[in-house]
C-alpha cells in the first residue's frame, strides 16, 4: 500500500497511534489479528497502552442489569466475578441496552417478558490512597408502555426467593422490598472487525483474560444495591432514574455493619493479633485481645438461642438474631509481604506513654497485693489501643496499622511521644529506614450467610483484605526516598493539530494558595511541614504531642493529592479503566491481566504534548515543539519521562449514553519530591532505590528539622514558573527551560 496522509479530527478513533501522519503498509485488523501494544523506547511498557476498542472497525457498549438470588451472588463472587451463571437458576435479566434477545427466554425475570431499556449509565470510581476505593453508579431504565416496573420487580423477587437456598430467606414471612435486593450490572462491548465479522472473546483471547457468558467482549461486572429510584408519570414513556452503590464497600464500611458498637481495647504485640486475634476460635491467646475477635464476640451475644460467650450469657427472653455477622481478615501481597504484615509490631520506640503498655497479667489473688503491684513491670512489647464505640472499623484498622513497624520502618525520622514538646531540646530520633516508603490498602468482600427476620435484613461474612500499597508519587520530609516510579498505566500523545486518537480535551488547574499555608523555610514541595514540632491538621490518635506528625504528614498528602494541581482529561472510553472496588491481585493489574488495579498502588498516566508551530520554508514540513511542560521538572525527571508529563490518577467517571462511551479522568501532576536520577530510574533499568534519602537525612538538625534546601527552592520555582508553559521562540529554541534543546530537537516531519 503506498504512503498515504491520514487526517484526523479531535477525538477521531481512526488513524495512527504514533507520532507521524505518514503511514506505510497499513494492515487491516481482522478477527485473527494479534493486538500488539505500542512501543515506547526506553520505558517500561504498559501491558496494554492502547485502547483495546481502537482495534475494532466499529463498536458499541452492551449493558445488562441482572436481579440475582443471594446464593447466586455468592457463587458469582466465588467464580472470580467471571460467571454470572455460576449458579442456575439464580440470575435473571431485568433490563438491557437495546432490549433483551428472545433466543433464550429463560434468562428473563418473571414479569419481564417485554423489554425494558437501560442507558445513561455513569460510573464514578474514586481512588483515595488513604481509604478504600469507592464506586457510585447512576443509570436510567425506560419502560415504553406503562409504569409497572416496580410491580414486576416484586414478581421477579418471588421467583428468586423460591429458588434460593440461603437459610431463612425463602421461608421468611417478612415483607420484602424488591428494590433492596441484589443486582449485578454487566458492562461489555460488541463490535466488528474490518471484514464485518462480529468480534468474540475467542477472537481476542490474548487480550481479554475474562471468559463470560454474555457474548460481549471486555466484560466487567458490578455487584450493586439500589440507593434511590425516581420516576414521574406525564403520559409519555416512564423513565426510572436510579442511583446505586457497590455492595461490598457499602456493606463492609457502612454505619450498620462497619462500626464498632461498644468501647473495646485492643491488646497485642503484632498487627495480625491486633486486628484479627485468634479469629477462628472463641478466645484469643492469653493477654491478646484482637479487634475483629471482640466484634465477633459482640455479635454472638445477640444470637438466638443464647450462647455463653466468655461467661456473658445473653437474655433468652430477648432474642435478637438468628444469624450473626462474621468478621474476618485476609492479607494480600507476596508471601514476604504477608509475613511482614503479620509480624509488624505495634510498639514503637517513639511510643513512650506508659498507659499504652499493659501491666503483667495477674493469675491469682496472691498477685493482687500492694507489694506485688510495686514490683509489677510493664509489658513493653505489647500495646493497648483504645477503640471508642461508633468508630468505623476501617478507621480502627487504620489506627492500628499506621503506627506499626510496617509504616515506621520506612521512615528516617521518628518523633517521641510527649505531651508538651520542647522545641529547644532534641525531640526526634534520626533512624536508618529499613524498607522503602509504602502504605497499605484496605478492601473488602462479603458473603451472604442468612436472613434475620428480627432485623429484616441479611447477615454477612465480611472479609477485610489488607495489602501493600505503593506510593512512589508521595513523599514527605520524614520519609526515606519512595518506591521507584514504575511507569504509566497508559500513555497518550496530545497533538495541537487535531491529530488525537484518544484524548478529547484537557483542563489544567494550579492553586498556589496551597503553599501559602506553610511558614517560610518550613515546608517542602509536598506542602507538609518539615518541623517535627509542627502539628498537621489530621486526627491525632494513639500518641501524644508530636508523636504522630510523621505519619500524619503522609496521610495529609494521600488524602488530598489535588490540593495543588488538578488536571481533568476527557478521553474516548477505554474498558481498562472499568476497575473493581477490590481485587485478589496486589499487583498493577486485576485478575484479567489488563484492568487497572486500584488496590495495588498509585496509578499513573503520561501525556506527551506536541505543539504545531509553523511550516518550514526550506522543507515544507511542519515544525513541532515537543518540549511542553506544565511543571519545572529536573533534568533527570525529563530524561525518565521521555518528553511526557506524568499524572497520578485520582478518579474516573465513565459515561455511557446514546451510544457514546467517554471517560473523564481527574488527575494530579506528579511533582516527584525528593527524586533524583537514581530514584527515578525504573527497576527494569537497574538503578538504586536509595535516591537522596541520605542527603536529606544529613540536612537534619538537632531538633529533627529537615532543612532540605533543594525542596524549598523547588517550591519557589513552582510558585514563580508554574503558570507559564514552555514557549518556543521564533528560531525554534525553547525559552524558559533549564536546558534548551536544539532546533533539530524541536522540529518533526509531519
Amino acid at each position: 500500500m503506498p504512503d498515504q496522509l491520514i487526517g484526523a479530527a479531535d477525538g477521531d478513533k481512526g488513524g495512527d497511534k504514533g507520532g507521524s501522519a505518514f503511514i506505510t503498509n497499513v494492515t487491516p485488523v481482522t478477527s485473527t489479528t494479534t493486538l500488539a501494544p505500542v512501543t515506547i523506547v526506553g520505558k517500561r511498557l504498559p501491558k496494554r497502552p492502547n485502547n483495546p476498542l481502537s482495534n475494532f472497525s466499529s463498536s458499541t457498549y452492551h449493558l445488562t442489569l441482572y436481579m440475582v438470588s443471594p446464593d447466586a451472588y455468592n457463587a458469582f463472587v466465588q467464580s472470580g466475578r467471571k460467571n454470572i451463571n455460576a449458579k442456575t437458576p439464580g440470575a435473571y435479566i431485568i433490563a438491557q441496552s437495546g432490549g433483551t434477545p428472545k433466543s433464550d427466554p429463560s434468562t428473563r425475570a418473571s414479569g419481564f417478558e417485554l423489554d425494558f431499556y437501560l442507558d445513561n449509565l455513569k460510573i464514578t470510581t474514586v481512588l483515595p490512597a488513604a481509604s478504600p476505593t469507592t464506586t457510585a453508579l447512576s443509570f436510567s431504565i425506560t419502560e415504553p408502555y406503562g409504569f409497572s416496573f416496580i410491580t414486576k420487580l416484586n414478581q421477579a423477587l418471588a421467583t428468586i426467593r423460591s429458588v434460593s437456598t440461603i437459610p431463612g430467606y425463602s421461608t421468611s414471612t417478612a415483607t420484602f422490598n424488591p428494590t433492596r435486593q441484589f443486582f449485578i450490572l454487566s458492562v461489555g462491548f460488541r463490535g466488528y472487525d474490518s471484514n464485518g465479522k462480529v468480534m468474540t472473546n475467542s477472537d481476542i483471547a490474548s487480550q481479554n483474560a475474562l471468559t463470560t457468558e454474555s457474548g460481549a467482549v471486555f466484560d466487567h461486572f458490578y455487584e450493586i444495591i439500589i440507593t434511590s429510584m425516581k420516576f414521574k408519570l406525564d403520559g409519555k414513556e416512564t423513565k426510572y432514574d436510579i442511583t446505586a452503590a457497590t455492595l461490598a464497600p457499602t456493606t463492609s464500611f457502612g454505619i450498620n455493619r462497619g462500626t464498632v458498637a461498644e468501647d473495646i481495647t485492643v491488646v497485642a504485640e503484632y498487627v495480625a493479633d491486633a486486628i484479627g486475634g485468634n479469629i477462628d476460635s472463641d478466645n484469643d491467646p492469653p493477654g491478646i485481645h484482637g479487634l475483629l475477635t471482640q466484634i465477633n464476640d459482640a455479635q454472638k451475644k445477640l444470637l438466638n438461642p443464647p450462647v455463653d460467650v466468655k461467661n456473658n450469657k445473653s437474655d433468652a427472653s430477648k432474642p435478637k438474631l438468628t444469624y450473626p455477622n462474621i468478621y474476618k481478615v485476609k492479607w494480600a501481597g507476596s508471601d514476604t509481604d504477608q509475613a511482614t504484615f503479620k509480624k509488624a509490631t505495634l510498639k514503637s520506640p517513639a511510643d513512650t506513654a506508659k498507659e499504652n503498655s499493659p501491666g503483667v497479667t495477674i493469675s491469682n489473688s496472691s498477685g493482687s497485693t500492694e507489694k506485688a503491684a510495686q514490683k509489677a513491670a510493664l509489658n513493653v512489647n505489647v500495646k493497648n489501643v483504645m477503640i471508642r464505640s461508633g468508630t468505623s472499623i476501617i478507621a480502627a484498622i487504620t489506627q492500628i496499622m499506621k503506627f506499626s513497624s510496617w509504616v515506621e520502618d520506612s521512615l528516617k525520622l521518628i518523633q517521641a511521644s510527649k505531651v508538651e514538646p520542647d522545641s529547644e531540646t532534641e525531640n526526634a530520633e534520626t533512624v536508618t529506614a529499613k524498607a522503602e516508603y509504602k502504605w497499605f490498602n484496605i478492601s473488602s468482600d462479603v458473603e451472604i450467610i442468612g436472613w434475620n427476620d428480627q432485623q429484616n435484613d441479611f447477615a454477612y461474612k465480611i472479609t477485610y483484605t489488607i495489602g501493600p500499597y505503593a506510593i512512589p508519587a508521595t513523599a514527605t520530609s520524614f520519609s526515606k526516598a519512595p518506591k521507584k516510579y514504575y511507569g504509566a498505566y497508559k500513555r497518550y500523545d496530545y497533538w495541537l493539530t487535531g491529530k488525537n486518537s484518544e484524548v478529547i480535551k484537557i483542563e489544567q488547574q494550579f492553586d498556589n494558595a496551597y503553599f501559602n499555608t506553610m511558614f517560610m523555610g518550613e515546608g517542602g514541595n509536598d506542602g507538609v511541614s518539615n518541623n517535627p514540632n509542627f502539628k498537621t491538621n489530621v486526627e491525632q490518635q494513639g500518641r501524644e504531642g508530636v508523636g504522630t506528625v510523621n505519619v500524619d504528614a503522609t496521610i495529609t498528602r494521600l488524602r488530598d493529592p489535588n490540593a495543588y494541581t488538578k488536571t481533568k482529561i476527557q478521553i474516548l472510553g477505554d474498558p481498562d479503566y472499568l476497575m473493581p472496588d477490590s481485587s485478589q491481585s496486589s499487583g498493577y493489574y486485576t485478575e484479567d491481566g489488563y484492568t487497572l488495579n486500584p488496590s495495588g498502588g498509585q496509578q499513573f498516566i503520561e501525556i506527551s504534548y506536541k505543539e504545531a508551530q509553523d511550516y518550514m520554508n526550506s522543507t515544507g514540513t511542519l515544525k513541532v515543539n515537543g518540549n511542553i511542560e506544565f511543571f519545572p521538572y529536573s533534568k533527570a525527571i525529563r530524561e525518565e519521562l521521555k518528553g511526557a508529563m506524568s499524572y497520578m490518577l485520582v478518579s474516573v467517571i465513565s459515561t455511557f449514553s446514546k451510544g457514546s462511551f467517554t471517560q473523564d479522568l481527574t488527575t494530579a501532576i506528579n511533582t516527584f519530591p525528593n527524586y533524583d536520577s537514581a530514584t527515578l530510574t525504573t527497576p527494569e533499568r537497574g538503578a538504586s532505590s536509595e535516591g537522596n534519602a541520605g542527603e536529606a537525612a544529613a540536612n537534619t538538625n538537632a531538633t529533627g528539622t529537615t532543612l532540605n534546601s533543594a525542596l524549598t527552592s523547588n517550591v519557589q520555582a513552582v510558585v514563580d514558573k508554574v503558570s507559564s508553559v514552555t514557549i518556543p521562540t521564533p528560531t525554534g529554541q525553547v525559552a524558559d527551560d533549564d536546558a534548551a534543546p536544539s532546533q533539530a530537537d524541536n522540529a518533526g516531519a509531519y
